[in-house]
């Protein structure tokens, strides 16, 4: 959620948009978060930088919810959106 605001939007005061939203029950914790991408951030190249942050992500997720987990990234020019699925053990 922190790269929402920190990479997302924080060079869009006035037009950035964020969209977060948690649904839980006894089998599974869902987690959706979207925002709008900064021009600064869409026209940079950080791909490098973030291929090691979601390889990390992907490592974590692997250790704390092996086989009982999703991860989905919608990366489009003017909007990022993350989905998270955590299934009970």
């Amino acid at each position: 959620m922190e790269n929402a605001f920190k990479h997302g939007v924080s060079q869009e005061i006035n037009s950035a948009k964020i969209k977060i939203e948690l649904i839980a029950d006894e089998n599974s914790i869902l987690f959706k978060i979207e925002n709008t991408t900064s021009l600064h951030k869409a026209n940079s190249h950080h791909k490098d930088r973030d291929a090691i942050g979601l390889q990390n992500i992907n490592k974590q997720l692997d250790l704390l919810y092996p086989n009982n987990h999703t991860l989905a990234i919608d990366e489009q020019k003017e909007k990022y959106k993350v989905t998270l699925k955590l299934n009970a053990k």
